[in-house]
C-alpha cells in the first residue's frame, strides 16, 4: 500500500515501461536537467541529454521521438512554438490544425478558443476529403453521475486533457502502482494528460482486461470508480472515499448529498484535505 508523501525520493527498482518510454521521450517526471519544461509531471531528467538547439521547450531527443524538428522552433507553422504545444496546449506539434476546424492552432489560441475543440472553428475549412473529427463526449462535465461512466473522455491531444478530471484520475493511476516512477503523487497528478498520462492509463487497462487505447473513456472511468472504497463517517452531507493501493483513512474523493438524493462528487485538493473542489472538466488545482 502506498502512502501519499510530501517529499520526491527515488524509487529504486519501480520503473514501469512508462518511465522506459518517457526516458526516450525525455518525459519521465517531465523536465529536464537543466530546467526545461518538455514533458509532464516535474522533476528533472537524469543522464538524458537536455540539449536544445531551436530553444522551444523541448529537448531535441523528444523532438526526434515525437516526429518535430529539433532546428525549428515551430515545426508546423501555425504560430505555436513546439514546446508550447506539447506542454502547454496539448495540440500537435506537427500539425498546423490540431482539431481540423480551418482554424491555425495559433489563431484558435489568440482568438481564446479551443484548439482541440472542433466545434469552435469553421469545420473543414471547406476540405471534404479530411474528415471533421468530432469533440470529445463530455455528458458530465461535473462529475454529477454517480459511478463516473458520463465524465469527459479524457486522450492526449485532447479537448478535456488539462482538467481536474485528469488530475483525479492521476491520484487513482498512481495509487494503483501505475505512477511512470514518480515517487509523489501530487507532482503526478498536475492535472495535464501528456504522454506519460497516456501510457500509466494504457497499463491501467492492461491490467483490468480493457481495451487498450490510451483514453479515458466510458468503461474505463467506471474500472476507476471501482477503485474507490468509502471511508466510514457520521456526515449526513457527504461520504468520504479513499483510493484503493494508498492510505485507506486518507480521504481522496466526496459523494455529496442533499438530503437522501446524490448531488455529485468532489475530490479532496490534496489527498488527505478537508478541502472540497470541484471534480469535473474544469482546470486542475
Amino acid at each position: 500500500m502506498k502512502t501519499p508523501i510530501s517529499i520526491t525520493p527515488v524509487k529504486i527498482g519501480h520503473f514501469s515501461m512508462a518511465c522506459v518510454l518517457a526516458l526516450t521521450l525525455s518525459a519521465c517526471g517531465g523536465g529536464t536537467a537543466t530546467g526545461e519544461g518538455d514533458g509532464e509531471n516535474g522533476g528533472g531528467d537524469q543522464g538524458v541529454d537536455t540539449t536544445d538547439t531551436d530553444a522551444d521547450g523541448l529537448s531535441d531527443v523528444t523532438e526526434d521521438a515525437i516526429g518535430t524538428n529539433p532546428l525549428v522552433a515551430d515545426s508546423d507553422s501555425d504560430g505555436l512554438s513546439d514546446g508550447e504545444e506539447w506542454n502547454t496546449y496539448f495540440t500537435n506539434p506537427t500539425d498546423s490544425d490540431s482539431d481540423n476546424d480551418g482554424v491555425s492552432d495559433g489563431d484558435e489560441v489568440t482568438l481564446g478558443a479551443n484548439p482541440n475543440d472542433a466545434s469552435d472553428g469553421n469545420p473543414d475549412n471547406g476540405n471534404t476529403n479530411e474528415p471533421e473529427p468530432e469533440p470529445d463526449q463530455c455528458l458530465d462535465p461535473n462529475s454529477s453521475n454517480p459511478e463516473w461512466q458520463d465524465n469527459c473522455t479524457l486522450r492526449r491531444f485532447g479537448t478535456y486533457a488539462r482538467s481536474a478530471y485528469t488530475q483525479g484520475v492521476q491520484r487513482i493511476l498512481w495509487c494503483q502502482e501505475h505512477d511512470g516512477g514518480v515517487a509523489d503523487i501530487n507532482t503526478f497528478a498536475d492535472g495535464a494528460f501528456g504522454p506519460m498520462t497516456a501510457e500509466t492509463v494504457r497499463e491501467f487497462q492492461t491490467a483490468n482486461g480493457l481495451l487498450v487505447d490510451g483514453i479515458v473513456g466510458r468503461e474505463t472511468w467506471g474500472a476507476l470508480f471501482s477503485k474507490l472504497s468509502i471511508i466510514p463517517g457520521d456526515s449526513t452531507f457527504f461520504e468520504q472515499y479513499s483510493i484503493d493501493g494508498c492510505n485507506t483513512s486518507q480521504v481522496q474523493f466526496y459523494k455529496e448529498f442533499d438530503g437522501l438524493l446524490e448531488t455529485g462528487w468532489k475530490m479532496a485538493r490534496t489527498p488527505g484535505s478537508s478541502d472540497r473542489v470541484e471534480f469535473g472538466s474544469g482546470e486542475p488545482y
